[in-house]
């Protein structure tokens, strides 16, 4: 139960240098999403992400039960993917700058669909791995539109790929 070996299944192939804090590049300052805020289709996985060479990313998986990928952003070009209610949404990010360390706050919000209107994510990198710093708690939350709101445990990871 291991999150390596969970990314050695998802046919990640990610390297990094384990340290306590790694470089993050400045986002793309590429054009908007065509269809930011579109549903792109119904599916039940997000099903293996890529990272390019030199990229990051932070990978979101459900804590509890089966491992399924709920959430990936590629910090190096500034775009995060959901998996909400059996739909796969793709939103542009603020992508970071700087460098990420152990202790890190990891939050991001925004537009959700269909039934969900808005989509947070918050969490704490508080542990370094051989390839990048896992997030052991942190939260997915799933604002309705009418006020409800879903609370999932997740599990992170960070990473760049280096080669």
């Amino acid at each position: 139960m291991r999150i390596k070996a969970i990314i050695a299944l998802a046919g990640l192939s990610l390297s990094a240098t384990a340290c306590q804090s790694l470089p993050i590049p400045s986002p793309a300052t590429a054009a908007p999403l065509a269809g930011e805020r579109a549903v792109l289709e119904p599916t039940t996985s997000l099903g293996p992400q890529r990272l390019d060479s030199g990229e990051c990313g932070v990978f979101l998986w459900r804590a509890g039960g089966p491992h399924d990928l709920l959430a990936f952003e590629n910090l190096t070009r500034g775009e995060i993917r959901f998996l909400v209610d059996a739909e796969a949404l793709r939103r542009v990010s603020p992508g970071l700058a700087g460098m990420i360390a152990v202790g890190d706050l990891y939050e991001r919000r925004f537009p959700g669909a269909g039934n969900v209107r808005e989509i947070l994510v918050s969490g704490r990198f508080d542990e370094v791995v051989a390839d990048g710093l896992r997030m052991n708690r942190a939260v997915l939350r799933l604002e309705g539109v009418d006020g409800s709101r879903r609370v999932i445990p997740v599990l992170g990871h960070y990473s760049c790929r280096r080669d």
